[in-house]
């Protein structure tokens, strides 16, 4: 990405240079294997001012879910609830659902670290339900991922496992490695905190190295 975005600046493309950006923004923003928010967010500011020139689409949407899932990273929750605030009005304004559902999910994150609880879950549950019937699997995946979290926040495990043994039994991450292991290794360490150690066992050989 970084030899495209040299690439697209010397032919002068700037919408190409604008998404090199966003994309390399995200990836330094949402990965833990590469997590680097001091290199993420000059990325996402330079998207944002080229991007932030036009009217208002999906590639600025998608940029703003980025910036969400920075915020996160960043324990900047204010800025996370503004910014996906934004992300969802556009990606509603231009009927990108799969967009909004990504924007909800990490919303969702951002409502609970403000102490909104309730409210946060409830919006993963609806966000769960909405992109299990879209069959959208990053959605599904991102809302399980943020309501696990919370969940062993609040020592619930029985809550973790219900919630990953439903996203593992749709099968749709059986060929993506990444959201499969996550769930499998959440699943066995709220298998080992509620106490079923032969099931975390056979969760945790599941999820292999994580």
């Amino acid at each position: 990405l970084e030899r495209a975005l040299r690439l697209y600046e010397a032919l002068e493309m700037p919408e190409r240079v604008a998404q090199m950006h966003s994309r390399l923004g995200r990836n330094l923003s949402t990965y833990p294997w590469s997590i680097d928010i001091p290199r993420a967010l000059p990325h996402q500011r330079a998207a944002e001012a080229i991007l932030s020139a036009h009217p208002a689409g999906s590639p600025l949407a998608y940029l703003y879910a980025g910036q969400v899932g920075a915020a996160a990273w960043a324990v900047r929750v204010d800025d996370g609830l503004a910014i996906s605030e934004r992300a969802s009005v556009i990606a509603t304004d231009v009927g990108n659902d799969r967009l909004r559902r990504h924007a909800a999910a990490v919303r969702a994150h951002h409502l609970a670290s403000a102490g909104r609880l309730s409210e946060a879950m409830t919006l993963l549950e609806a966000n769960w339900a909405e992109a299990d019937r879209a069959r959208d699997g990053t959605a599904a995946f991102t809302s399980t991922w943020v309501a696990a979290t919370q969940l062993f926040r609040l020592a619930d495990p029985r809550a973790v496992r219900s919630w990953c043994q439903a996203e593992i039994a749709s099968s749709r991450h059986s060929q993506a490695p990444y959201p499969s292991r996550a769930l499998h290794d959440a699943l066995g360490r709220a298998e080992a905190r509620a106490g079923d150690l032969v099931a975390a066992r056979r969760e945790r050989d599941e999820a292999g190295e994580s």
